[in-house]
């Protein structure tokens, strides 16, 4: 078990939602920071100016002597997507309308951006925009065996084991993950149109490997992209493996930070799940014929 370097605070991942936000409450009181105006990426070769991004700052917790190589990336990895969740919950990654971001869609500021054009590929985020999760809050949390439940929904077991008052407390949640309503239809679709489909979440990789394997359409994606870089990184990675450029591709995110990071790589058609789009089925309409 994996002792937290903080006086009484000893954890393993898989807690309650109310017992990881007590726990969080007192170990990470984030503080909501600004990037630097400035800040720029290295890609294609080309440096480009990003604009200025609130999000929340987490400080940096420090490596315990005794931790092995693996328990040390077991705790980097979940720590990484309790962050993600985290930004998530605060407004910065999933709302149209957040505060701490973006006030509009890229599809707002821009109309033009997202008339019907002709389209060779569809890359899709994963949480919130693919599926729907009930019991956690990103698709890396959910660990085998999977159960298929239904032709579109997965369930997992998750069982930890933390220290409460002193002494050890197991705690069992169930995590179900279900397709957005007609994906599997709307996937169906876009193959019937000889247009591929992508993936880019920021989840682990296996996780979602897995879960689309009990599903049974791992096979329907051309390349999956799952790890903790920008959106826009992964596409960049996306459009290499694919060859199919910028300009011929939707992507479609529920978070407003990932469709305007994506915004500069390319003349990526971006349309905001939960508000450019409510259901999958909706991508059509942006598909000239």
């Amino acid at each position: 078990m994996r002792q937290f370097p903080h006086e009484e605070h000893h954890f393993e991942p898989g807690l309650s939602d109310q017992e990881l936000r007590d726990w969080a409450d007192k170990t990470f009181p984030p503080t909501t920071v600004a990037r630097n105006e400035s800040r720029s990426l290295e890609r294609s070769g080309k440096k480009r100016a990003k604009k200025s991004e609130p999000r929340l700052d987490f400080p940096e917790v420090p490596r315990l002597a005794d931790d092995t190589d693996e328990e040390e990336a077991e705790w980097q990895e979940w720590l990484a997507g309790w962050e993600a969740a985290e930004e998530e919950k605060a407004g910065y990654r999933s709302s149209p309308f957040s505060p701490h971001g973006y006030s509009q869609t890229p599809c707002q500021q821009e109309p033009d951006l997202c008339l019907p054009r002709a389209i060779k590929q569809v890359v899709w985020d994963g949480d919130d925009t693919m599926w729907d999760l009930e019991g956690c809050s990103i698709a890396s949390e959910m660990v085998p065996p999977l159960t298929k439940i239904s032709r579109d929904s997965v369930a997992s077991t998750i069982t930890s084991t933390f220290i409460k008052n002193g002494k050890p407390v197991t705690h069992t949640k169930e995590c179900v993950l279900t397709l957005k309503p007609g994906m599997l239809e709307t996937l169906d679709e876009l193959d019937r149109m000889g247009i591929s489909s992508s993936i880019a979440s920021q989840n682990t990789l296996k996780p979602v490997v897995d879960v689309l394997t009990a599903l049974g359409i791992l096979d329907r994606f051309k390349v999956i992209e799952a790890d903790w870089n920008a959106k826009s990184v992964m596409m960049d990675n996306i459009i290499k493996k694919t060859k199919i450029d910028p300009f011929d591709t939707i992507f479609i995110d529920d978070g407003l930070g990932n469709l305007h990071d994506v915004l500069e790589y390319g003349d990526i058609l971006p349309l905001n799940m939960g508000f450019d789009i409510k259901f999958p089925a909706e991508v059509l309409e942006y598909i000239k014929r």
